[in-house]
């Protein structure tokens, strides 16, 4: 299944290029086509080749926040675009709404995993991701490295919107909440740390 074409086919203005498989065991009843929509339940699994998305950024969009707690400036213009390595969902139809729960992303330097949902009818949809990234965004730009207070943090990225809005205006890093991890990270590494110099004088005045 060619995605711009079905895009095309719901209307949508978003312009995607690429490739998937879609498997599906749906069922359904109505006279209307709405009612047909509303009444259709039933699992749908989906999985791309190739997909990229235009006007939808997302390294560029972890590389921003990355570069905030770093407290540091982007030296390079970042592409308004995404190519994806690999997208898969796993969806289930029920009352309108396509839930879909897992979805997973690969892009080169990070990788999303979340859920979402989808209603057919309006196109409205929201979805909520724990982005895992890796050292090599400072390939693409010194600014967005991930230094070791950045490791094991799962970056938040929230969604919402119409399949027929711009998709720049789709996504969005949480950084403040990114800010609070860190911080309530580094009081446990101090405590930690503490914690091992009272143990090690308590073993020098067991000897």
């Amino acid at each position: 299944m060619s995605i711009s074409e079905a895009l095309k086919a719901a209307n949508a203005k978003t312009v995607v290029k690429g490739n998937a498989d879609l498997n599906w065991k749906l069922k359904s009843s109505g006279r209307t086509v709405n009612q047909l929509i509303e009444a259709m339940t039933g699992p749908i699994n989906l999985a791309t080749q190739e997909v990229e998305i235009s006007d939808l950024g997302v390294e560029k969009m972890l590389c921003e926040a990355v570069a905030i707690t770093n407290r540091e400036k982007l030296a390079v213009e970042l592409p308004e675009s995404t190519r994806f390595e690999a997208l898969s969902l796993a969806m289930n139809m029920g009352d309108g709404l396509l839930i879909m729960n897992p979805l997973r992303a690969d892009l080169s330097n990070l990788k999303l995993s979340g859920s979402g949902s989808l209603n057919i009818l309006s196109q409205e949809f929201e979805a909520t991701f724990g982005a895992a990234l890796s050292e090599g965004l400072a390939a693409v730009d010194p600014a967005c490295r991930v230094n070791k207070r950045l490791v094991g943090i799962e970056w938040p990225v929230n969604c919402a919107g119409k399949i027929s809005e711009d998709p720049g205006e789709w996504c969005s890093v949480n950084s403040q909440k990114i800010i609070k991890q860190m911080a309530s990270k580094e009081i446990e590494r101090k405590i930690e740390k503490e914690a091992g110099k009272l143990l090690d004088k308590f073993l020098q005045k067991r000897k």
